[in-house]
């Protein structure tokens, strides 16, 4: 995997209490851990924003630093997708892995309570010394910082995107385009447009457009 250049969006985690099936004057209790979209944040790590969407996890992890002054943009930037299942909805099979990149590394991901995530990779991403995605510690462990109701995490696919302008009955191509590489967090999709929000790390604003769904890589880095 290579040191990457582009840009960020969302996760999030729910925790809860249910109670079990007990006899009168029991007060046992069942802890159940369920996963949605949000960004979590490793203090000084980065960022891994996710979305799970029918027992599937898209994502990506961002990290930002060494900003330059004169040319308005980060020196340091390490950021790779994210593509994981599940049978238990806690812990996830997943594959980390860029667009170009012949093969990803894989690994897990795991919700451990408390608003709280756990990645783990099988070997180190090249160009990420400063970080150890191999480790077992609690370096290796996202708090949630901010929720979402997204559907998915996807890559703009083409050299440019161009974005689209919605009025309720057609859509209308308007000035602006994405680049290859821009991550999008997927709100919705109508026939073969989707409405999608993008996050600058460098302005660190969002804007919401619309884009043809043509442009946007398919979840299942397989289908690439």
């Amino acid at each position: 995997m290579h040191l990457k250049i582009t840009l960020l969006l969302a996760l999030f985690f729910l925790t809860g209490y249910v109670p079990a099936n007990n006899s009168p004057g029991q007060d046992k209790r069942q802890h159940v851990i369920m996963g949605s979209a949000g960004v979590y944040s490793s203090r000084g790590n980065g960022d891994i924003t996710i979305n799970i969407n029918g027992g599937v996890l898209t994502g990506v992890y961002e990290y930002y630093d060494n900003w330059d002054d004169q040319f308005k943009e980060y020196r340091n930037i390490n950021v790779f997708y994210i593509y994981g299942t599940s049978s238990d909805g806690v812990n996830y099979k997943i594959n980390t892995i860029w667009p170009g990149d012949s093969e990803g590394i894989s690994g897990i991901l795991s919700f451990t309570g408390n608003k709280k995530i756990k990645i783990i990779l099988n070997s180190q991403p090249l160009g990420y010394a400063s970080f150890d995605f191999t480790a077992n510690t609690v370096k290796n462990i996202f708090s949630l910082k901010a929720s979402s109701t997204a559907t998915g995490i996807r890559l703009i696919k083409p050299a440019k995107a161009p974005l689209y302008n919605y009025d309720g009955k057609a859509f209308i191509k308007r000035n602006g385009y994405l680049i290859k590489g821009n991550i999008v967090t997927l709100l919705s999709t109508n026939n073969e447009f989707a409405q999608i929000s993008y996050h600058s790390p460098t302005t660190d604003k969002n804007a919401i457009y619309w884009l043809n769904t043509i442009d946007l890589y398919d979840a299942n880095p397989a289908l690439w």
